[in-house]
């Protein structure tokens, strides 16, 4: 898997907003289990995971903390999942980075992000600008059998909203605790 770390324009937000992706590579040199691993032939799309970081976490925290990239690429390796593109972003709309990792200091985390400033929108607000981004910059299928959202914690919450906001773009969802 390659990690990519991106800032996009959020409209809802009036501010950029940082997100990781995390790609397949498109060779069989990750075949270290022995595993016969496709990736998609041109014209084929990638499906796309939104995974979202708990309370205390930026877009960061799966890939530093959680490994996701080297779990996933086990996953494909072994064909347990298929190749899929991973979106993490920043679930804190009212704040740069993780507390200690921006101007504001360390802060003390909480459910609803620095308190030292209000946001111009919510998360599930501005999780759209995320899959206009996503969508318009890699090779990831817009149907909603290939779309799903899942987070941990207070992404878990992000996640129930965003589906609720807008039932039609995930056919998967899951919130963990």
């Amino acid at each position: 898997m390659a990690l990519f770390q991106c800032k996009l324009f959020s409209k809802a937000l009036y501010r950029s907003v940082n997100v990781n992706v995390v790609l397949p590579l498109p060779d069989s040199n990750n075949d270290f289990f022995g595993a016969d691993i496709r990736y998609p032939m041109p014209g084929e799309k990638y499906p796309v995971l939104y995974l979202l970081h708990g309370a205390g976490g930026d877009e960061d925290a799966w890939t530093t903390l959680g490994r996701a990239q080297h779990i996933l690429d086990n996953l494909i390796a072994t064909g347990k999942a298929k190749p899929m593109v991973v979106v993490m972003t920043n679930g804190n709309p009212n704040c740069q980075a993780a507390p200690g990792e921006w101007s504001a200091g360390q802060y003390i985390p909480s459910f609803y992000g620095y308190q030292g400033a209000k946001p111009a929108a919510t998360m599930d607000e501005s999780f759209p600008d995320v899959m206009n981004y996503v969508e318009s910059h890699y090779k990831v299928a817009k149907d909603k059998a290939h779309r799903a959202i899942c987070g941990l914690s207070m992404g878990g919450g992000h996640s129930f909203d965003i589906s609720r906001r807008f039932p039609w773009p995930h056919e998967y969802q899951r919130e963990s605790s």
